[in-house]
């Protein structure tokens, strides 16, 4: 079903194709420009920035996708001139070149994500261990963000001795699951030795 529906969109595209009289290489590298560089500041900033949180993420990719999706709507509503003709397109199109887009599209992902989460909560550093470039090497177990997030919702009824309880059974979770994966990796490197 997903192969149709790809057949489908590519046969209805190939009018827009028609309309940019470039070469197909161009205009995979203009629709590429629009919609790459968010997606690229965003795994850029989770991984060397452990302060990025989910809201930051989201909304740096959101602003950055409509930005990308507006210049890509813009660059193909108006047809390029032919060589010799006036160009009549806006000035924003005409003499701000896709190159040039894709690096401020770059830029404002990165502000936006970076204001979101400095103005939201950050994530527990127990739950990043393992996950930025800067704590790769760590050595401790990682907490599920789903169970913090639960220890700081809990009604105040609960006592503080069931969190702990709870904190703990996680904790041996994660050792657990992660013994298990270093026998694993031991396993499949020494039979790829043989």
């Amino acid at each position: 079903m997903f192969v149709i529906v790809l057949v489908v969109i590519s046969t209805i595209w190939i009018p827009v194709l028609r309309l940019t009289g470039t070469e197909l290489y161009v205009y995979i590298q203009e629709v590429s420009s629009f919609l790459q560089p968010p997606i690229c500041c965003i795994f850029l900033l989770a991984i060397f920035w452990p302060r990025l949180n989910e809201q930051g993420a989201f909304w740096g990719l959101v602003f950055g996708m409509l930005v990308g999706l507006a210049r890509f709507v813009g660059e193909y509503s108006f047809k390029a001139p032919v060589c010799g003709e006036e160009d009549t397109r806006p000035g924003i199109i005409k003499n701000f070149h896709y190159l040039y887009c894709s690096i401020f599209l770059f830029v404002v992902t990165g502000m936006v994500a970076t204001i979101v989460t400095m103005a939201t909560k950050p994530i527990d550093r127990r739950c990043l261990y393992r996950l930025t470039f800067w704590t790769r090497h760590s050595k401790k177990p990682r907490l599920d963000i789903d169970s913090v997030h639960a220890d700081y919702s809990s009604s105040s009824s609960e006592t503080s001795s069931k969190s702990h309880e709870r904190e703990m059974l996680v904790l041996k979770q994660t050792v657990v699951c992660e013994s298990k994966e270093r026998t694993t990796l031991r396993g499949d490197c020494l039979y790829l030795c043989r």
